[in-house]
């Protein structure tokens, strides 16, 4: 059995995303080429969630709305 880092995995996703997008704006494509959509309650492990998503878009280069 191997254990793995999910929090180290997660960011260097989050950081291979984020260059494939500076590249994609580089070459001239849109500021933001991609966007997340949320729409969930106000309860807080749903603002909680939402925090989360929105931090990950910043990272990332994505709008999120």
């Amino acid at each position: 059995m191997q254990l793995i880092d999910g929090k180290a995995i997660s960011e260097l996703v989050k950081q291979e995303i984020a260059a494939e997008v500076a590249g994609i704006v580089a070459k001239g494509g849109q500021a933001s080429p991609f966007k997340l959509q949320s729409s969930l309650g106000h309860d807080g492990g749903s603002e909680t969630y939402v925090a989360a998503k929105v931090k990950a878009c910043e990272v990332c280069g994505f709008k999120f709305q």
